[in-house]
């Protein structure tokens, strides 16, 4: 009776869960993460910062010749052109810049207008030097009554130490011939001045105002 009672109380001690001959195995918890977008980064079929769209037009503020960057402009209308937006109005108080970017910049217009789009320039402040070919390469051309044109010599600008000799100066001085050329080529071309005129004068700085500038035919509208 003895034994007998002291083999059921094993019994229920080992029923009662305080010993456990075998172990039961937890699978491992898989946490699987989806990251999903529709979105597509394609820098390349992006506007510039200097342009915006709205209501089916594309707007330009340019406030110097360099910080609209010829092959920008190459891109966006590039770009314009896939989307079918062909009306540009560019807001111009600019101080020039580089006289290649000016005339890179006016050549793009150019070709944009033989494929149809129209340029509406508007111009407040100052338009100046590089500035002016691009400005007078709108369709229409619209400035405040204060603006104030400023075109000059062709310069070069040079910095640090080197030596040139005679004919570096002679290759440079030829460059400065080309640029001023060119320079009046565009002006006179979308002016009432003369080529000869326009040369004559970029021998010095000539700056004129709003009303100058509507006599000679740089703008077509004073506001």
């Amino acid at each position: 009776m003895k034994k007998l009672i002291i083999i059921l109380s094993t019994i229920l001690l080992l029923a009662g869960g305080g010993i456990s001959f075998c172990e039961e195995k937890q699978e491992p918890i898989v946490k699987e993460v989806f990251t999903k977008t529709m979105e597509i980064s394609n820098p390349e079929l992006q506007l510039s910062s200097n342009c915006k769209i709205k209501d089916g037009k594309a707007y330009y503020t340019i406030t110097s010749i360099d910080s609209w960057k010829s092959e920008g402009i190459w891109s966006d209308l590039k770009l314009l052109e896939v989307i079918n937006i062909k009306d540009i109005i560019v807001y111009l108080n600019n101080p020039g810049g580089s006289a290649y970017a000016g005339l890179s910049i006016s050549d793009e217009i150019r070709l944009a207008q033989e494929k149809g789009f129209s340029f509406t320039m508007e111009g407040r402040g100052a338009i100046m030097s590089a500035a002016v070919p691009v400005f007078l390469m709108g369709d229409k051309r619209i400035i405040s009554s204060t603006v104030i044109f400023l075109m000059h010599p062709a310069k070069l600008f040079k910095w640090g130490a080197f030596m040139e000799g005679l004919e570096e100066l002679k290759s440079q001085a030829k460059m400065l011939e080309l640029l001023e050329s060119r320079y009046a080529d565009i002006v006179a071309s979308r002016t009432k001045l003369s080529k000869e005129k326009i040369l004559e004068l970029n021998k010095v700085d000539t700056w004129f105002t709003a009303k100058e500038a509507l006599e000679w035919g740089f703008v077509d509208e004073v506001k």
